[in-house]
């Protein structure tokens, strides 16, 4: 499992370098929406592996600095490039820390209740209002 994470996260961080530099910026569709996914999957793979924080534009320097002989592009969008993972993952961990504290609250009022399986309807809540991940 760590090692499928490890490999979504380079994969990932790598694809995202290159379209923000491209000038893709995260949005709700078309390209800009893969680009917020492949963020937020890595950033997901990062937490599974005890990753606290934001550490995707880390990553991406290393990217940069790999590609920048071949791809000098990268080395002068570098700023504009951390800047846009930065935020991205920002709200994105935001959004994970809301959605785990509504979780929360909802597996107390379901211990309460005596039920054990979170119903449809507020996992789909949890997923569609909150943007937090079902395999989470």
């Amino acid at each position: 499992k760590t090692d499928v994470s490890i490999r979504v996260i380079t994969d990932h961080i790598r694809s995202v370098t290159f379209m923000v530099s491209d000038g893709i910026m995260p949005s709700n569709e078309g390209r800009g929406y893969v680009l917020r996914r492949l963020l937020r999957r890595a950033a997901r793979h990062g937490r599974l592996l005890g990753i606290e924080g934001k550490f995707l534009s880390k990553l991406c320097e290393t990217v940069i600095e790999g590609s920048k002989d071949g791809y000098p592009e990268l080395d002068e969008k570098k700023a504009f490039i951390f800047k846009v993972i930065d935020q991205e993952e920002d709200k994105f961990n935001k959004t994970i820390d809301q959605g785990l504290g509504i979780l929360e609250q909802l597996e107390a009022d379901l211990v309460k209740t005596g039920n054990k399986i979170l119903s449809g309807a507020d996992a789909f809540k949890l997923y569609d209002t909150y943007g937090f991940p079902l395999d989470l």
